[in-house]
């Protein structure tokens, strides 16, 4: 959307990213009311998507704010067809530019790892976003399936992204345990929630080798559901 754009989207976007900079519990309904008033074009929407999925990486205290105006757009006439499957749809490249970024690290050149390490912080800034996504059924429990076997993967291959993966998957839990062992139980899987989801953080908190205390006292409080929420 930013490429290439003229003055118009330049400056929609300029405002848009003011905006958001601003939103707080306080203000919440005005702010979003100053951006849906913005709106015009269908390309605004897009644009504001991705910008919604930006600001989650660097201000991952605001997610679930972010998260409400993609919920909200979701709700209105002119974009209730549109949001779920842009959302789906980033949400697929994140995890296809992932795969592909994660093969054959140790073969890749310099800039070609400076661009993986930069990718693998955004891909980890939007867990929590998703978490709350999800938590507006903006998302499917499919896909957050695959990106929780993503986080699998790379917290037991280790390498200096493993703790900060590490509280990546724990937030993610407590920000969507109760919602997904929810939706297992529906299924009439409540075994297959604990399989995947509370088995793994058990065997991370008895794994002194491999992780700090903190790091294992995390695992374990998240395990035994502590601080999940409602």
């Amino acid at each position: 959307y930013k490429a290439g754009k003229g003055k118009r989207e330049a400056d929609f976007g300029k405002t848009l990213n003011s905006l958001l900079n601003k939103i707080s519990g306080d203000n919440f309904d005005k702010i979003q009311g100053k951006i849906f008033d913005m709106l015009g074009k269908t390309e605004d929407l897009y644009c504001t998507l991705e910008q919604l999925f930006e600001k989650a990486i660097s201000q991952k205290s605001y997610c679930k704010y972010y998260a409400k105006i993609a919920a909200n757009l979701d709700k209105t006439e002119d974009y209730k067809k549109i949001v779920k499957p842009a959302i789906v749809e980033y949400c697929q490249n994140l995890y296809k530019e992932n795969s592909m970024l994660s093969s054959d690290v140790e073969d890749k050149t310099y800039d070609e790892l400076c661009d993986y390490f930069k990718y693998k912080n955004r891909f980890i800034g939007n867990f929590q976003f998703i978490g709350e996504l999800y938590r507006h059924s903006l998302l499917d429990i499919t896909m957050i399936e695959d990106f929780w076997n993503i986080l699998l993967k790379d917290i037991q291959a280790g390498g200096e992204n493993k703790d900060s993966n590490s509280e990546c998957i724990c937030k993610l839990l407590s920000t969507i345990g109760n919602y997904l062992e929810k939706e297992y139980k529906k299924r009439g899987d409540d075994t297959l929630f604990n399989e995947l989801y509370i088995q793994p953080l058990e065997e991370f908190s008895r794994d002194k080798e491999n992780f700090s205390n903190r790091i294992r006292f995390m695992f374990m409080d998240c395990s035994e559901r502590k601080r999940w929420e409602d």
